[in-house]
């Protein structure tokens, strides 16, 4: 007995037995794989969970080595790194592959070995290696990730290409593919339309797949498929259906393992987003359409016109060729509305439109900027050959009988690319030169001149792009919401209209009341990626559903990020957040939550109580009342409330509630 130690008596020593019998059933009975070695890292003792996850006998290998247990791959990666590190670091943590039985997927094991501190006198014990298998786990977080990146591809408004692209690559990574296809089958062009292939794939084998592939959506069931393509190599084949009738397919190559249900399980749910994808696409390729033509006059719109700008700037730099601008505005235009009312002035905008179609040539652009301000793109025209063209839109405008019989003239600013060092600056002098024929005389053309003619600022024309290009993204994001979910259709714009009618009553000013209005025509637009099961599930949601619902906010605060402010974006972050600290995502105490987010978070709750939805009938609005009335203090902001009673008597629109169905 060691000098110093106390002699144990019976009973104590029944106790130390027991307690040692207690943790030695509990190590044998754990599910993690335990093995013992000693420092020659023979096997010593092994539970029956290493012997399992190791296929081994446990009594035959007790004194055999530990290496001799693992499968080549994991064997050489133990003996190359997991032995070297816990010898040299007494620890190691990392993770180890194992090849799956009968054809089985791979079994992905987190590893934790240690060095067992030596006894007193020094002498060296071995090392402690559990195993612990993650594959459900680790496939789950892929998962996740996967439809995450997706989803976040769809609503951040990325082309066909790339998301079609993003979607192959997803679907292989998330399954261990080693390629993946998407297959457009009823298209405009059917075929593989995105796809991502690994080193090892001999080329032609995924378009021999995707061939193939395409006739599941030819099958009455529509099911998926595993097709078997020899060579060892397996395919799995998922039906993408939009709008309720068949598009294509997503197909997922690997070599060895079959797949496995929770695989299918898991592709069928990236098909569903990118069906989801593929009729935001169509909806967004239809608003396009919509928002680069002007609906009055036909012509392209600001939008269009600064993008086809941008292009033939950067063409024309590449080229050395020239580039010209024209802005004009209608002199006198405004007394025609004030004196003959709107329509009058419709019919003058599109005659006006009319006469600048006829004189200017097809590889020109001729828009309507807004209002009574036009502009023409005139590639491979000097600053000479711009006034000229802008005199005869000028006189062809001015001989439009409606012109003349209300004296409407013409003024316009010219400015050419040997002036300007951008896209932004060529439209700053056009529009300094436009300013110059507005004050001195009207009527007349002027080309920019640096000695007479002072262009806006760069700080004013910036601020005044950015502005228009961050409320015409806000109206894109809020159109996709309706495309994603139909049955809240309008819903973002009544949440919109009684925000601001609150921030009114709440003696908020006029700038900050059209910002909260801007943030809630987006506070949903993270619901982009949130299935369209979950969003339209009659009954409770899972704890998993629940999750991915609660993501919607962060989510949208990213993508609003892209158009809005940063006070905006914490709005839209914290429209969930609860005053009691249980709300969602960050459960941000009272204090923190903003008093924008609160307006919202109190309109939004309004519309969804009041509204019918495929989860709940609306409630009367004498209940919702009530009960926005009792969780004051815990969801809503008191003074919110109050100001909505406020309101009721005078009942605005937006008060009214929802659609019933």
């Amino acid at each position: 007995m060691p000098q110093g130690a106390r002699p144990r008596d019976g009973l104590t020593a029944s106790i130390h037995e027991e307690e040692v019998a207690r943790f030695r059933a509990m190590v044998e009975a754990t599910a993690a794989g335990v093995v013992v070695v000693d420092p020659r890292w023979c096997i010593r003792w092994i539970n029956p969970g290493a012997a399992q996850l190791l296929d081994a006998d446990a009594a035959a290998a007790v004194g055999e080595p530990f290496e001799d247990l693992l499968p080549p791959a994991a064997r050489r990666a133990h003996l190359a790194v997991e032995r070297p590190a816990a010898e040299r670091d007494g620890r190691w943590r990392g993770e180890e592959v194992l090849p799956g039985r009968d054809g089985g997927r791979p079994v992905r094991l987190e590893v934790v070995t240690w060095l067992i501190e030596p006894t007193a006198a020094g002498e060296p014990l071995g090392f402690v290696s559990i195993r612990r298998d993650v594959s459900a786990s680790h496939r789950l977080s892929a998962e996740h990730q996967a439809i995450g990146r997706v989803a976040t591809a769809v609503a951040a408004g990325t082309d066909r290409d790339r998301l079609f692209a993003t979607a192959a690559c997803e679907a292989a990574g998330m399954l261990d593919g080693d390629a993946a296809a998407i297959v457009d089958v009823h298209g405009a062009t059917p075929g593989v339309v995105g796809r991502w292939c690994s080193e090892q794939m001999p080329p032609g084998v995924l378009d021999v797949a995707a061939a193939a592939a395409a006739e599941v959506v030819a099958e009455p069931d529509g099911a998926h498929r595993c097709l078997h393509l020899g060579a060892g190599r397996c395919a799995l084949a998922v039906p993408v259906a939009v709008n309720g009738g068949r598009w294509g397919v997503v197909l997922v190559l690997r070599h060895g393992s079959r797949f496995e249900p929770d695989e299918v399980a898991a592709l069928e749910r990236l098909a569903g987003l990118v069906g989801t994808g593929v009729g935001v696409l169509r909806g967004r390729e239809a608003l396009v359409r919509e928002a680069t033509t002007d609906g009055l006059t036909g012509l392209r719109n600001h939008r269009a016109f600064h993008e086809e700008l941008r292009a033939e700037v950067k063409r024309a730099r590449r080229y050395s060729h020239p580039t010209a601008v024209v802005l004009m505005d209608l002199d006198e235009f405004k007394e025609v509305n004030d004196e003959h009312g709107h329509q009058t002035g419709d019919r003058l905008l599109r005659a006006v439109g009319s006469a600048l179609h006829a004189v200017v040539r097809d590889t020109e652009t001729v828009a309507r900027l807004g209002g009574d301000e036009f502009a023409l793109l005139l590639p491979e025209t000097d600053l000479a050959g711009a006034v000229a063209t802008a005199e005869r839109v000028r006189g062809a405008v001015e001989a439009v009988p409606l012109a003349r019989e209300h004296g409407v003239t013409v003024s316009a600013g010219v400015a050419d690319l040997t002036q300007a060092a951008s896209a932004d600056e060529l439209i700053r002098l056009a529009d300094g030169a436009l300013y110059w024929s507005k004050v001195h005389g009207r009527g007349r053309v002027s080309a920019y001149d640096p000695e007479r003619v002072e262009a806006l600022s760069a700080q004013e024309r910036a601020e005044r792009l950015a502005r228009s290009h961050a409320l015409g993204a806000v109206r894109v994001l809020a159109r996709l919401i309706d495309l994603k979910d139909t049955s809240t259709h309008r819903h973002s714009e009544r949440v919109a209209e009684l925000c601001v009618l609150l921030a009114e009553e709440l003696g908020w000013p006029e700038d900050r009341q059209a910002l909260l209005r801007d943030a809630a025509l987006v506070h949903d637009v993270g619901k982009v990626v949130i299935p369209d099961g979950i969003l339209s599930k009659p009954g409770a949601l899972t704890s998993d559903e629940y999750a991915l619902v609660k993501e919607h906010a962060p989510t949208g605060a990213r993508i609003a990020a892209e158009a809005l402010g940063a006070e905006q974006v914490a709005w839209i972050a914290q429209h969930h957040e609860r005053l009691d600290g249980t709300g969602y995502p960050a459960g941000l105490p009272a204090e923190r939550i903003t008093q924008g987010a609160r307006i919202i978070a109190f309109a939004d709750s309004w519309d969804v109580m009041t509204s019918e939805r495929p989860y709940k009938h609306a409630k009367r609005e004498e209940h919702a009342l009530d009960e926005c009335r009792a969780l004051v203090g815990q969801q809503f902001d008191g003074d919110v409330v109050s100001a909505f009673e406020r309101l009721r008597p005078r009942r605005p629109r937006a008060l009214e509630s929802g659609p019933r169905g």
